[in-house]
């Protein structure tokens, strides 16, 4: 049976070790304690899950915005990440991420550390298509571009030779649509993301905005 790797993001040690104790049994937990250590250790593809907390004490950024700005980056966006928090209101924050990040859990209330590992199971279960969809879908719509088009310049010769065609109002949403097909091959639905991951950039870059 191969080796389920779950990546930590945890700056508090005694909140450590009880998520480590609980999970132990079903991953290789892997913990990090600042943002240094987590743009150290996190790559595309190597985690079956990431697990923070919302709250980092030694950075003057909550996680998920630490988060949200190395997912970009290196472009990961098949691995769901699970946050919790005992200091955020978690209802707020789910409402303001929505699908970007799987599951949200409140920290401390009864059971939370069983919830989490329940969650933790179900996201390294999951279908990678339906993970790098849903993450896509909620970086456009808060972005409000999910349904703009998408342009016969966008498309690379790589993806047209794949079968990529343009048909009359094609929009961003029709892509990330695609991703949820099981079937699509690696190299089409690495195309497929860069595509996204293009057209997403550069909405931000042509309105002089920050990602």
């Amino acid at each position: 049976m191969t080796e389920k790797y779950l990546l930590l993001f945890e700056d508090d040690d005694l909140t450590a070790k009880n998520v480590e104790d609980q999970l132990k049994y079903d991953f290789k937990v892997i913990r990090v304690k600042d943002q240094d250590e987590l743009r150290d250790k996190l790559e595309p593809d190597l985690f079956s899950v990431i697990v923070t907390d919302v709250q980092i004490d030694t950075s003057d950024k909550p996680a998920t915005e630490i988060l949200h700005d190395i997912r970009r980056k290196r472009r990961i966006t098949r691995t769901p990440i699970i946050v919790y928090s005992g200091v955020k209101n978690m209802d707020i924050i789910e409402k303001e991420e929505n699908k970007m990040f799987r599951y949200y859990v409140t920290k401390g209330e009864r059971g939370w550390l069983n919830k989490l590992e329940d969650y933790c199971l179900l996201s390294a279960k999951e279908d990678k298509h339906l993970v790098s969809w849903r993450t896509f879908e909620g970086y456009f719509e808060k972005a409000k571009i999910i349904d703009s088009p998408i342009l016969k310049e966008d498309i690379t010769s790589a993806a047209t030779m794949m079968g990529i065609i343009l048909e009359e109002k094609t929009t961003n949403r029709t892509v990330i649509d695609w991703l949820k097909n099981p079937d699509l091959d690696d190299v089409s639905w690495t195309e497929l993301e860069r595509l996204l991951w293009k057209k997403y950039v550069d909405y931000y870059l042509e309105n002089n905005k920050t990602p």
